[in-house]
């Protein structure tokens, strides 16, 4: 191992110990934020008080409220059938009035931990010629900064839109992380990103990953077609025919595919278009499907 790795690897540990410090501070800081929430778990344990909050109501009964109108029973308190609890039926029980506090004090603090982490990981690998520590450091303000912002303005749906940018942020980011800079396990990454944004419980975040996916992928469209263009692409396009002819008359056509194949998937542009394709059938797919025969079983009209 030559000094200079050794150097960058004292660095990224010394990085990361610096990353779990802010994280804890971040679990200090909710505590401080919601102290008046951790002084109520006992009478809430008891049965004695309820956290309650504009909208952020908790429910009490876990088969009326929750399993029975995930299942597509009828709600007779509100005349109609709860889609919202089939949609984000996976984060909708911490509003269940024993878990609301601990859910308020463990899982907000611990979604910026995730988001922060997730962005020191990407910075860290990308920008090499950066301090892991110094980036540790300047990372902690803004991310803390725009998640108490958005904490804020929506502390009622922490378990749905709070979550899910968190949950949108890392999927971009590791995107990002595969289609431009990991060489070997990119495959491996988009499928995690796109495992991400299938369990995000706010649908608004999957369609913002896919906006970002068009607008990317339009971008990288655009530059390798300049690329292609500078290099001489439509001057070797009337090769073309008489290449491909030739590349199905010869008898090693399959070994000779695999390694185009093979090399055009390392371009920046094959990545992009296998990673929508991971996109559309880890994501897409399964959430229409979901959508279509669970979340709007028995909803004639969404009005």
């Amino acid at each position: 191992m030559s000094i200079a790795s050794s150097d960058r690897s004292s660095e990224v540990r010394a990085g990361r110990r610096v990353a779990r410090v802010v994280s804890v501070l971040f679990f200090i800081v909710a505590f401080v934020v919601f102290r008046d929430v951790l002084a109520a778990i006992p009478s809430v344990l008891r049965g004695d008080a309820v956290i309650v909050g504009d909208e952020l109501v908790p429910f009490f009964n876990v088969n009326s409220q929750l399993l029975e109108q995930a299942a597509g029973e009828f709600n007779q308190l509100t005349h109609g059938y709860e889609f919202r609890v089939r949609y984000s039926f996976l984060t909708t029980w911490l509003r269940h009035y024993h878990v609301l506090p601990f859910a308020i004090l463990l899982v907000i603090p611990t979604i910026v931990v995730a988001a922060y982490r997730t962005v020191v990981w990407f910075v860290t690998d990308v920008f090499r010629t950066l301090s892991p520590v110094t980036i540790a450091l300047v990372t902690a303000l803004p991310v803390g900064l725009i998640y108490a912002i958005m904490i804020y303005a929506k502390i009622t749906h922490f378990y749905t839109l709070v979550l899910g940018l968190a949950l949108v942020t890392m999927a971009i980011l590791i995107v990002l992380h595969a289609l431009l800079f990991e060489p070997k396990h990119w495959v491996r990454r988009s499928v995690i990103a796109s495992l991400l944004v299938l369990l995000n419980p706010a649908v608004h975040y999957l369609v913002l990953f896919a906006v970002f996916l068009l607008i990317a992928g339009v971008t990288l469209a655009l530059g390798e077609l300049a690329r292609w263009i500078r290099s001489g692409g439509p001057r070797r396009l009337k090769r073309f025919p008489a290449a491909l002819f030739d590349s199905v008359r010869s008898p090693d056509r399959m070994p000779r595919l695999r390694q185009a194949l093979h090399r055009w998937g390392g371009t920046t542009l094959g990545r992009g278009i296998v990673i929508v394709i991971i996109f559309a059938l880890v994501t897409l797919i399964p959430y229409v499907l979901f959508v279509k025969f669970v979340a709007l079983r028995g909803v004639e009209n969404l009005s």
